[in-house]
């Protein structure tokens, strides 16, 4: 699990999983986004 300490100090861009889905996005500008995905009739899906 991602701690708020760590959220803050991450900059690297890629995706880092936090638990049960749910991803920290870090693009490649640096903005940072929440993604969770998820498997709706047996397809990939994500929100966020």
């Amino acid at each position: 699990m991602l701690t708020a300490a760590q959220v803050k100090s991450l900059s690297q861009p890629g995706r880092y999983a936090d638990r049960d889905g749910l991803y920290l996005n870090i693009s490649k500008q640096g903005n940072k986004s929440w993604i969770y995905r998820y498997q709706l009739n047996g397809k990939r899906r994500e929100m966020g």
